[in-house]
C-alpha cells in the first residue's frame, strides 16, 4: 500500500468517526483535533495492522503527532518489510 491509498484510508476512517467532511480532514492536524478519543484511536490503530500487516505500538497516535507524520511512518514500516 503506497502513501496515497493510506492517507486516503485514513481521511476516509477519520471522516466517518467523527462526522467531519473529508474534504475538511487536515493532515497537518492530529487526529485528537476531530474529537476523536482514545478508544477510536486504539480501534484504528488495530485496523491499520491488519490492513497493512503490520505490529504497531498502542501509542502510535501520540507518537505521530500530525496525521501526516503517521502517513510517513507507517510508508516507512512498510518499506522495512
Amino acid at each position: 500500500m503506497n502513501q496515497e491509498k493510506i492517507e486516503n484510508w485514513l481521511i476516509d476512517k477519520l471522516a466517518k468517526s467523527s462526522g467531519v467532511d473529508s474534504e475538511k480532514i487536515d493532515l497537518e492536524k492530529s487526529i485528537f483535533a476531530y474529537g476523536l478519543d482514545s478508544s477510536v484511536a486504539l480501534s484504528i490503530t488495530g485496523e491499520l495492522e491488519t490492513l497493512l500487516d503490520l505490529k504497531l505500538d498502542s501509542t502510535l497516535f501520540w507518537e505521530c503527532l500530525k496525521i501526516s507524520d503517521l502517513v510517513e511512518y507507517l510508508v516507512d514500516e512498510l518499506a522495512k518489510k
